[in-house]
């Protein structure tokens, strides 16, 4: 036991203690190899008890900071986590958008690309026609009838276009909308 109690105040009270008989030889033998009295020993040993309760109290507020920064250190990572993903998910929604707006792109394209293909085919028939010897009129009569369709499944192509575009916008719209 360590003597630290030099320079110490005395309580103005004592107090009375009754040792346990099994522990009583053990205790006068300490009195006697340290050569001090009774209640001096008792002291020093209740102080360094005390101590040692101090002690541990301390060791575990410290552990229990340890393990609320632990706690708040998960919660700061859960946090990253969550913003790296919704930065994701912006960036995904994003090129969804991007992407949906490059294939209306490509439809218009196609859709312009059939209009060529049409006059080619028009002029080669037309080329076919006036070699066949088929008069101005007949010639006339076959380009109506095939204007009138290639108009009819124009409009109906590019009503497609047009319900998809909608279609990508209200999307988009109650994509953007809060929750």
């Amino acid at each position: 036991m360590k003597n630290n109690s030099h320079h110490r105040l005395l309580a103005p009270y004592s107090s009375s203690t009754r040792l346990y008989a099994d522990n009583h030889k053990e205790f006068m033998r300490l009195c006697d190899e340290r050569q001090c009295k009774p209640a001096d020993l008792l002291r020093e040993a209740f102080d360094e008890w005390l101590e040692m309760r101090r002690a541990a109290a301390e060791a575990s507020e410290i552990s229990q900071c340890e393990e609320q920064n632990t706690i708040e250190a998960k919660l700061d990572d859960l946090q990253r986590a969550i913003d790296r993903l919704t930065e994701k998910a912006a960036e995904f929604a994003e090129s969804f958008d991007y992407v949906k707006r490059r294939d209306h792109g490509y439809l218009l394209e196609i859709f312009m690309a059939a209009y060529g293909a049409r006059d080619l085919v028009w002029r080669q028939n037309i080329s076919g026609m006036y070699k066949g010897n088929q008069t101005q009129e007949s010639i006339s009569l076959k380009y109506q009838e095939l204007q009138r369709e290639w108009e009819e499944q124009a409009i109906a192509l590019l009503d497609r276009v047009r319900e998809t575009i909608q279609k990508g916008r209200k999307d988009a719209e109650t994509r953007s909308q809060p929750v």
